[in-house]
């Protein structure tokens, strides 16, 4: 389970940096715009397809992180509720060994008394 909170804690981390990348693009979009006044049209045109296309990619990968992500939530969430399944078959077979105890140590007094 530890390994599987790491791992979810990394795709974090990683999806994180995916979305400065794409914040960081699309201030590179708004710098071509601004910069479209003072330079030809087609130098500008191209920078802001290429930024557009990197967009796309991380946006593509950033899609893949999330999956990835929700894939690591599910198989934790799996993994809790099997050990609170287990806890709750321990504690079930403590109150009946309790259960067991009590009732002998009862039949025990009883045959001590006669």
């Amino acid at each position: 389970m530890e390994h599987t909170f790491g791992e979810l804690e990394a795709s974090i981390e990683k999806t994180g940096g995916r979305l400065d990348d794409i914040a960081t693009n699309l201030t590179k979009c708004d710098q071509f715009s601004e910069a479209m006044a003072g330079e030809g049209e087609t130098e500008v045109v191209e920078g802001l397809l290429q930024t557009v296309k990197q967009v796309q990619t991380d946006y593509e990968t950033f899609r893949g992180d999330l999956v990835e992500l929700k894939e690591l939530q599910r198989q934790i969430r799996y993994e809790l509720q099997m050990s609170a399944h287990e806890l709750q078959n321990r504690l079930l077979s403590l109150r009946l060994r309790m259960q067991l105890n009590e009732a002998l140590a009862s039949n025990d007094l009883e045959n001590a008394n006669i």
